[in-house]
């Protein structure tokens, strides 16, 4: 069932009372294609009532592949809805609901099949997903 994982951490500047847009990087791998890489890109986020409830996000990161044999670049783009599970003086836990696409350039990949004649160009991958994160 868990086909990717990472670690990604970002950082926000308030713009508005309620709009924050930050720069995020992380680390991600998609286990089903056997794809590892780094990822750097943008974060917008959108706070219903405050800074410390609820709020629904917007990412747009490149990825840079760790095995350029698998896939050369790409790119990724999440929507999402962040939810405070615990708040405390420091910090909080909170948990996200979202849905990301991986867009991954394949050209003069490695074939994803092995067949012959196969000539690999891009792949999209979409997918669900559930996040547990720390807010300092």
């Amino acid at each position: 069932m868990l086909s990717s994982f990472g670690l990604q951490g970002n950082y926000n500047y308030f713009l508005f009372k309620k709009l924050s847009l930050g720069i995020l990087g992380g680390f991600q791998t998609e286990t089903q294609q056997n794809f590892t890489m780094f990822k750097l890109g943008g974060i917008l986020r959108y706070y219903f009532v405050d800074r410390d409830n609820v709020y629904v996000y917007l990412q747009n990161a490149n990825n840079f592949s760790l095995d350029t044999n698998r896939f050369k670049s790409g790119n990724n783009l999440r929507l999402g809805l962040g939810l405070p599970i615990m708040k405390r003086e420091l910090y909080s836990l909170t948990s996200n609901l979202f849905f990301e696409q991986n867009y991954f350039k394949l050209d003069n990949a490695k074939p994803l099949l092995g067949f012959s004649g196969e000539r690999p160009r891009s792949l999209t991958v979409q997918s669900i997903g559930v996040s547990l994160g720390v807010k300092f």
